[in-house]
């Protein structure tokens, strides 16, 4: 968190030259950026998924999306302002959280015997982000290693419960985030999904806004009802959401 907050400096004296709202999605070239670190997240994504096969690393699965992002942002926004070049890095390191292990998974060298080669079977949710001028993107797939499921040969039982229950519930709460829109609303959505799947919302998982250089912001949406509740809130107008949930 700290490297998002110690630019805000830069942020200011951006924002101040440009004379614009460094929060307004609207603005060609703040989405511009967006677009440029979703397309970099994206890339990493797709590689560790195919990359992510029984007996693989978890630390060289996160070590190798850790550099597509630094390898892809070495060509671009090379160009400085007043003096100062564009921050641009990870936003989120790369994670690998396998089976019980909800999130956040990314491990050092020194922790390479705690984490045994991914076996088939394995459930593996992976978590990246990026950032261009601290515009932020941020990436999440789960994948069953070694599933090679097929409308033929599909996923059935639990498993599918819990994977369809994830998606239709973020795909609910983002076409429900509209302006005046509440958090508890899309809490007790998201409840209701997972109600019907038979499944619950994994204690301690929120949804957090986003700003420039600030990945986790003061409005929240905590969707588990064992957890403590948010603080009452209404969305607005061009705010930035990232929807994460984990659901078993």
């Amino acid at each position: 968190s700290f490297h998002f907050y110690r630019n805000s400096s830069i942020m200011a004296e951006q924002a101040s030259a440009a004379k614009i709202d460094p929060n307004d999605v609207t603005n060609d070239e703040i989405r511009r950026k967006y677009s440029e670190s979703g397309r970099i997240v994206n890339l990493a994504l797709t590689g560790i998924i195919k990359m992510c096969v029984p007996g693989s690393s978890v630390l060289d699965l996160c070590k190798f999306g850790d550099s597509v992002v630094h390898q892809s942002l070495e060509n671009i926004y090379k160009e400085q302002v007043k003096g100062k070049p564009i921050s641009k890095g990870l936003a989120f390191p790369t994670s690998l959280s396998v089976n019980h292990c909800i999130a956040n998974n990314s491990p050092m060298e020194s922790d390479i015997r705690a984490q045994p080669p991914i076996a088939k079977g394995d459930m593996v949710k992976i978590e990246i982000g990026c950032h261009i001028d601290g515009y932020i993107a941020l990436a999440a797939h789960t994948i069953t290693v070694g599933g090679n499921y097929s409308a033929e040969s599909p996923c059935k039982g639990k498993e599918a419960d819990v994977v369809l229950a994830c998606y239709k519930a973020a795909v609910l709460a983002a076409l429900s985030l509209k302006p005046n829109q509440t958090n508890s609303k899309i809490a007790e959505m998201v409840n209701e999904v997972a109600n019907v799947y038979g499944v619950s919302v994994v204690s301690g998982t929120k949804m957090h806004q986003m700003k420039r250089f600030v990945i986790n912001g003061s409005k929240t949406i905590v969707p588990c009802k064992e957890d403590p509740k948010a603080e009452n809130c209404t969305f607005e107008e061009k705010e930035e959401m990232f929807f994460y949930k984990q659901i078993e």
